[in-house]
């Protein structure tokens, strides 16, 4: 069984498909790359499967169908996408904030795991005194704590 199917995928904005007729097997274990020149739809293909955006077709992960509640994806754009009046543990919380998880649950959920990034002690520092490198750490700890 296939750990990622989809089936027939389709995305169109204002008429124009963007994503047409898109079927993809992906089994345990196997890696792909995803090419294409901008505005191919690598972007968009990513939104359907986190739920950022609604399409057509269908979309499996292990064999049960991917719907607004279960989504088993999350994704980490190129720019790290801080948000710079937020500090770096409170930028690290807002997905978890988005999903209804009370802000002093989702800090205590992502303050230890700090360490592990390289970022401890830099909880309550904005994200233009970070590096570059920091930045990104902080961004995808934000995205695998979803």
């Amino acid at each position: 069984m296939s750990r990622l199917e989809l089936r027939h995928v389709r995305k169109a904005f204002g008429g124009l498909d963007v994503l047409a007729d898109i079927s993809l097997s992906v089994d345990a274990g196997e890696f792909v790359s995803i090419l294409g020149p901008s505005g191919a739809g690598k972007s968009t293909l990513f939104q359907l499967l986190t739920g950022a955006e609604h399409g057509e077709g269908e979309m499996f992960f292990d064999g049960a169908p991917l719907d607004d509640h279960g989504r088993h994806f999350a994704f980490m754009p190129q720019r790290d996408a801080l948000m710079p009046w937020r500090r770096i543990l409170d930028n690290a919380t807002l997905g978890l904030e988005v999903q209804g998880i009370r802000r002093k649950a989702a800090r205590a959920r992502v303050a230890p795991l700090f360490a592990e990034f390289g970022l401890a002690g830099f909880e309550r520092h904005f994200p233009a005194q970070l590096s570059g490198g920091m930045r990104q750490r902080a961004a995808l700890l934000r995205t695998v704590v979803q």
